[in-house]
C-alpha cells in the first residue's frame, strides 16, 4: 500500500484455516522488515472468509466475523493494543463486545494502518494514521480499532496515506492529497471526511487506491 507491493497471500482451499502468504513486512522505524522468500503458513482459528494486505500486516477475516492479523505491530498495526511485531503467530483484533466484522479491503490498506467493516456497515480503523487517513481529525495513532465517522458503508480502500470510503452512497476521502490523491479537485491534505468531485450520483461497487492516486 506504499506504492511498493510487499507481500501476498492464499489461502489453502484444502484446509481453510491456513493462509500461506510470502514477500517482505516493512514499517516504521528503519530496519523494521521482515522477509519471507517462499510461501510461509499461519494458522487462524476457523474458516476463512477473506485476506487483505497493507504494506507492513497481513490480515484473515473468519466466517464468524472474528479478525486476526500477523505482521508488523510496532504501529498499532495488529490491533491487539500491544505494539509488537508478531510473524509467525496470528492475533486475535480487539474490536469491542458485540461488534462482528462483515468486510476488509481485500485491494490494499493505507500504511501500516487497518480498515474494517462491521455488519452493522460502521467502519473501523487502527495503527499509525500518519496522514489521517481514518477521518478523526487527527493523525493519532490507535492500538485497537476506533470507529470512524462514517456509516452505511458499501466500500473502502487505502493506500499509502490516504483512504476512501463509500458511506450511503457518497464517496468520502482523507488523508495525504498532495498528488490528488482525493479526487476533490484539490491538492489539499484533510484528517476529515471529504466528498470526492465529480462522480455524478453513479453508483460505485468497488474502491482501489495505490500509492498516488485511486
Amino acid at each position: 500500500s506504499s506504492g511498493r507491493p510487499s507481500s501476498a497471500a492464499m489461502v489453502n482451499q484444502e484446509t481453510t484455516a491456513t493462509v500461506r502468504h510470502w514477500g517482505s513486512f516493512f514499517g516504521g522505524a528503519p530496519g523494521n522488515f521482515d522477509i519471507s522468500k517462499s510461501p510461509v503458513t499461519v494458522t487462524v482459528p476457523g474458516t476463512v472468509a477473506q485476506v487483505g494486505t497493507s504494506n507492513s500486516t497481513e490480515y484473515a477475516l473468519l466466517a464468524n466475523g472474528a479478525l486476526y492479523a500477523w505482521g508488523l505491530g510496532t504501529q498499532g498495526q495488529l490491533g491487539n493494543g500491544r505494539p509488537q511485531n508478531s510473524f509467525t503467530r496470528p492475533v486475535r483484533i480487539r474490536f469491542p463486545a458485540g461488534v462482528k466484522i462483515a468486510s476488509i479491503p481485500t485491494d490494499v490498506m493505507p500504511y501500516d494502518t487497518g480498515l474494517a467493516v462491521d455488519t452493522r456497515g460502521d467502519v473501523w480503523g487502527w495503527g499509525d494514521n500518519g496522514g489521517g487517513e481514518l477521518c478523526l481529525g487527527n493523525t493519532t495513532e490507535y492500538a485497537t480499532p476506533v470507529e470512524l465517522p462514517l456509516t452505511h458503508v458499501t466500500a473502502l480502500a487505502g493506500a499509502s496515506n490516504h483512504a476512501l470510503y463509500d458511506a450511503r452512497g457518497t464517496v468520502y476521502a482523507c488523508g495525504q492529497n498532495v498528488d490528488g490523491d482525493l479526487g476533490d479537485g484539490t491538492s489539499k491534505s484533510t484528517t476529515s471526511p471529504r466528498k470526492v468531485a465529480r462522480l455524478g450520483g453513479l453508483p460505485v461497487t468497488t474502491l482501489v487506491a495505490s500509492f498516488a492516486d485511486s
